[in-house]
């Protein structure tokens, strides 16, 4: 199967951020720890382009999907600046 974690592009729609493959059948637990990160390259140029509800796809699967959401609040001392 496959994770796709998907990100807010707009308050209708979602893209993929990321796509995780994973096999049950060869490993039944593993851990990953999603990181955005700020990438000129990808076009990730603000930390506003992380807001809002994001959902994890358990795609091949019968699992339910996973909402959470990313807020406008950081760590003091943790200021991020645009890359693009």
């Amino acid at each position: 199967g496959q994770i796709a974690v998907m990100k807010p592009l707009n308050d209708t729609h979602k893209e993929v951020y990321l796509t995780i493959p994973f096999d049950g059948a060869k490993k039944d637990a593993f851990n990953y720890y999603l990181d955005p990160q700020l990438s000129a390259v990808r076009g990730y140029c603000s930390v506003d382009e992380f807001l809002g509800e994001w959902t994890i796809v358990f795609r091949g699967t019968n699992y339910s999907n996973l909402n959470f959401e990313i807020v406008n609040k950081t760590v003091p001392g943790t200021d991020w600046e645009p890359v693009c």
